[in-house]
């Protein structure tokens, strides 16, 4: 009988307007992303890279704290290599390998003893991702050049304020699969079938979560696919750096400003396809947890457009919440939620560690933690569903 739930539960869905709405969204993102990769190819880039730095140079004037300036001067640096590398690989573009083998044998000749913490890490794995490169025949992707790779990887970090794109996708497709059978009052009559409630609602749950999971999946799979096509193949074997591990610490970090020590020698390299599929994985269960938590507002909340301003306000208090500069000393607390999990980029890299300090969230720890928070609200949402009257 769940079956025909799940098949019912689809077919409205991919009538209602609402899953067009989020069709059109992803599509904006995807358009987004390209006009993006556009507007930094070749010499469009290079000229915009300049401006950039310039911006900087000016800044560095006015600047007077010596964090701030090291902040700046590190931007600089960073856009005056890549502007080098783009020139240098447009002038010599079959050296690529005599470049890399130079450059980490100057970087494996300077002593790092005196460098300490993520600093370190960071070299270390520079260094790894250059010989991985090297091993691997893989010739380096400039910043500067439009690649498959650059134009995926713009599209996902859109997508992770994609937290926010997704979870709006979710609310769209699932806030109102409860609450619209309530006007008009179609709930009993479903309910006449030799079908329980706690069915009924983990039958639109999981229809719910198809549905979205399909269409994201989909998405990402069609916008790779065209990237590799219009820019060129890129090895799926590329390199995706992934950052040190962390541990508690009573000490703060004086890079990071956060009470986490670096795990020596946790730094690694990870092949493009093994990070795609982590990536797709982890978005699908931050859609699955999302599907939930929107399953319990459309139980609880029986207006469509309450529960759908609800599910919103939520995703709009938690951002304005994580944005707060005094909160910052308990931002380790915020991953421990699921709507910060919406961004697998930053889990599976561990950047998510570094800008909250966080030290126990992994990939694995984050899936539990969203595995843990889709069961809370499903079991919530079956007890509530269980004591409304309306379903009597």
């Amino acid at each position: 009988m769940i079956s025909a739930i799940i098949k019912n539960e689809i077919i409205k869905i991919f009538h209602r307007k609402k899953f067009f709405i989020c069709s059109i969204i992803l599509l904006f993102v995807a358009i987004l992303s390209i006009i993006v990769v556009n507007s930094r190819n070749g010499e469009k880039g290079l000229e915009k890279a300049k401006n950039v730095q310039q911006y900087y140079k000016e800044q560095k004037k006015s600047v007077n704290d010596k964090e701030k300036l090291a902040e700046i001067q590190e931007h600089i640096d960073g856009i005056d290599n890549m502007i080098k590398d783009y020139e240098f690989e447009k002038s010599h573009p079959l050296v690529w390998k005599d470049t890399l083998k130079k450059d980490v044998k100057l970087m494996e000749s300077v002593d790092d003893s005196k460098i300490e913490g993520v600093r370190k890490e960071q070299r270390k794995e520079e260094i790894a991702y250059k010989k991985y490169l090297l091993n691997n025949n893989i010739k380096p992707i400039s910043e500067l050049k439009a690649t498959g790779y650059l134009l995926f990887n713009n599209y996902i970090m859109i997508l992770e304020y994609g937290m926010i794109v997704i979870f709006l996708a979710v609310v769209f497709m699932a806030v109102d699969s409860v609450s619209s059978e309530y006007a008009p009052p179609t709930l009993k009559l479903l309910l006449l079938r030799p079908v329980t409630k706690s069915k009924l609602i983990f039958g639109k749950f999981l229809a719910c979560t198809i549905s979205t999971s399909a269409l994201v999946a989909i998405f990402d799979l069609l916008f790779l696919l065209f990237g590799e096509f219009v820019y060129g193949f890129d090895s799926f074997k590329y390199p995706v750096p992934i950052g040190p591990a962390f541990k508690h610490s009573s000490i703060q970090n004086m890079d990071l400003h956060k009470f986490i020590a670096v795990i020596p020698g946790t730094s690694s390299i990870m092949p493009l396809y093994k990070f795609l599929i982590e990536f797709m994985i982890l978005q699908i269960i931050f859609i699955i947890a999302a599907t939930s938590f929107c399953i319990l507002v459309s139980t609880l909340i029986t207006n469509n457009a309450a529960a759908t301003s609800t599910a919103i306000l939520f995703g709009a208090i938690y951002i304005i919440f994580s944005n707060i500069p005094a909160l910052s000393d308990v931002s380790y607390i915020k991953p421990a939620f699921f709507i910060a999990l919406g961004n697998p980029r930053t889990i599976i890299t561990r950047q998510i560690v570094q800008d909250t300090g966080a030290y126990y969230i992994n990939t694995l720890s984050a899936s539990l933690i969203m595995i843990a928070w889709t069961i809370f609200f499903l079991t919530w949402s079956i007890i509530a569903a269980g004591k409304r009257e309306e379903y009597i």
